[in-house]
């Protein structure tokens, strides 16, 4: 089980890389589509959220 469990970290560690890319890439969408952007605290958010459940659908 433990092979497992750290299977899944570095399974969970490989996302981060796209995590951020993907909250960026939204960020940017937002600013350049709807004329609206985020404060740096909201984008860190975002990125965390989007992470957790990019994880847990693993």
């Amino acid at each position: 089980e433990e092979a497992g469990t750290q299977a899944k970290n570095r399974s969970n560690w490989r996302i981060v890389p796209a995590t951020i890319w993907w909250t960026i890439w939204k960020e940017r969408n937002l600013r350049v589509f709807e004329n609206r952007e985020s404060s740096m605290q909201q984008v860190k958010l975002n990125c965390i959220s989007t992470l957790c459940f990019w994880c847990n659908q693993i």
